[in-house]
């Protein structure tokens, strides 16, 4: 991933006419952005008796816009719960406990986010979050809300257990937001000329990696807005214009039928990976990864080779949902069990999955590895969390990801 000394080339790079965001998009990176999509786990022993596992926001403010976040609660299998605002004044920084936002549900809302997590009962899901600044209305003399795109916050997730002195934070990726002017890819008009008409969406679809299939008619607009999405094919067409590549394009969509919205040419991506890391201490000792997608069916399994420290490696094949909280231990093969402590990585990659090669492309992923160990009051120095998000990759071409290769 090329993600540091590129940052500021990037749009040059692409020629997108934008405002003042600096970042690669599609890369879940640390920068002020608009909007927030993010997972969260919440012990009923949080929402009842005020101890126990939360999840904590921290959002700051960063261009002097008071900001309003209206925030919606998913569950784990995307089924939509309730709604709430979260509001920070310009320039400020609050923290927010998600578990105060579940106290106020309703009791059959919070049943449908309840699950049950290493014996426990536990609220989980995610939530999305939308900005709303306010605008001064001459007409009717009042500050009104609208729809925020100024890319004016940066946040943090903190997975909290305080009543155990137990703490985990990484940085929140905010979606940034595309005002897009209709920039094409080098060559891609003479592709397809009966496409060509489409050219100003490319650019759509190669930054937000929003799918031309969600669109329902043919209108062309001359500029439009989008928000970044953290999907393979955006982070493809990202890449390969940083680097100066022209951008591939394939065919995507149901290619049994003839027409747009069906079919149409997008950035190729021939295959991407994720690469959670695992390290267990001992006993006590836990990885968590904790994944978001969108894009695919709930229950879409991923056969993938899990690598220990040695360079041994077995396979495993793993389900998952719109979130998931996987406990890495359950899922590394024993054979790669030699001895404390266990550390390695999960090689997840699009190579083999019971979705399709179009859900694979255009699903959304985020992912953190949240690592922890917990030997109790009587052996403090071994009690420890961190959070970091997952290393991602994209390739331009081929079908197959890199796969471990034993040499002796």
């Amino acid at each position: 991933m090329k993600k540091i000394f590129i940052a500021l080339s990037v749009l040059a790079a692409l020629t997108f006419g934008v405002g003042s965001a600096l970042a690669v998009p599609g890369v879940p990176d640390n920068t002020p952005g608009t909007d927030f999509t993010v997972p969260f786990l919440v012990s009923d022993a949080r929402v009842t008796a005020g101890s126990g596992q939360t999840t904590v926001l921290n959002l700051s403010e960063v261009r002097g816009y008071a900001t309003d976040f209206h925030v919606y609660f998913y569950s784990v299998k995307s089924v939509y719960v309730a709604d709430a605002w979260i509001p920070i004044t310009h320039w400020g920084t609050i923290m927010k406990d998600l578990a105060t936002l579940i106290q106020d549900m309703s009791d059959q809302d919070r049943t449908r986010l309840t699950i049950t997590y290493e014996g426990e009962s536990y609220y989980a899901g995610y939530m999305v979050a939308n900005n709303y600044v306010y605008s001064w209305n001459a007409t009717s003399g009042v500050w009104q809300r609208v729809r925020g795109y100024m890319d004016n916050v940066i946040g943090s997730i903190y997975m909290l257990n305080l009543s155990q002195g137990m703490a985990a934070a990484s940085n929140l990726p905010m979606r940034e937001y595309f005002a897009l002017t209709g920039a094409t890819f080098p060559g891609a008009v003479t592709i397809d000329p009966d496409l060509a008409i489409y050219q100003n969406y490319w650019t759509q679809w190669a930054i937000t990696g929003s799918s031309p299939a969600l669109t329902a008619t043919k209108a062309m607009p001359t500029s439009f807005g989008a928000f970044e999405r953290w999907s393979a094919v955006a982070l493809h067409a990202a890449n390969a214009r940083v680097w100066g590549n022209p951008i591939d394009v394939a065919l995507y969509g149901d290619l049994s039928k003839t027409a747009f919205p069906d079919i149409w040419f997008a950035p190729a991506c021939g295959e991407w990976s994720l690469y959670p890391e695992y390290y267990i201490l001992n006993s006590t000792g836990k990885t968590v990864f904790m994944i978001y997608q969108s894009g695919m069916p709930n229950g879409t399994t991923f056969h993938m080779f899990v690598v220990n420290d040695a360079e041994d490696y077995l396979s495993t094949t793993i389900p998952i949902d719109e979130v998931t909280f996987i406990n890495a231990e359950d899922w590394i093969p024993s054979g790669l069990k030699v001895a404390y402590p266990y550390s390695g990585i999960f090689n997840w990659t699009s190579d083999d999955s019971s979705a399709t090669a179009t859900q694979l492309t255009w699903a959304e992923f985020l992912g953190w590895s949240w690592q922890q160990a917990d030997s109790g009051a009587t052996s403090a120095a071994t009690n420890w969390q961190i959070m970091k998000q997952m290393a991602r990759d994209v390739g331009t071409s081929g079908t197959y990801a890199p796969q471990p290769v034993h040499i002796n």
